[in-house]
């Protein structure tokens, strides 16, 4: 079992976030949680079959590609903040470079996050680290609103 522990900067009770991951292991729970406490969650998937589980989790589903800078842009515009992670791909590829995919999409999400205006961001980060490392503004220490869940 995993606790997870997300710290974030409560702004007032109906605060806009966005969500990368779709429905795993992380994402899913945090959705549950986030909607529960009366969040306005987007769910980023690039699956639209996965539109219908997302909406029944009370979340918003925004579908597309998160190689899609622009796409990427516009969903984080006017959110209070989002929850960034790099989906598993197929590690098994031969003609994968795991390096250049972590790198891509970090620079896809630093850029967006950039044009977009978002002041709050964690960040899972599952490349360097066999634990979850989560990296938040550095008011996080006072008035924040702290999300638990077990997975």
């Amino acid at each position: 079992m995993i606790v997870i522990e997300l710290c974030i900067i409560k702004i007032n009770n109906d605060m806009k976030i966005i969500i990368t991951g779709s429905l795993g292991n992380i994402s899913k729970p945090l959705t549950i949680e986030l909607v529960k406490k009366g969040h306005s969650v987007t769910v980023v998937s690039s699956s639209p079959k996965k539109t219908k589980d997302i909406e029944a989790l009370g979340a918003k589903a925004a579908i597309g590609s998160l190689e899609d800078l622009n796409f990427l842009a516009d969903i984080f515009n006017g959110a209070d903040a989002v929850y960034t992670m790099v989906p598993p791909n197929n590690y098994f590829d031969p003609n994968l470079d795991l390096l250049q995919y972590y790198i891509g999409l970090g620079n896809n999400y630093a850029k967006a996050i950039e044009k977009s205006g978002v002041k709050q961001v964690v960040n899972l980060s599952t490349f360097r680290k066999r634990f979850w490392n989560f990296i938040w503004s550095a008011q996080c220490r006072k008035n924040i609103e702290r999300i638990r869940f077990r997975n």
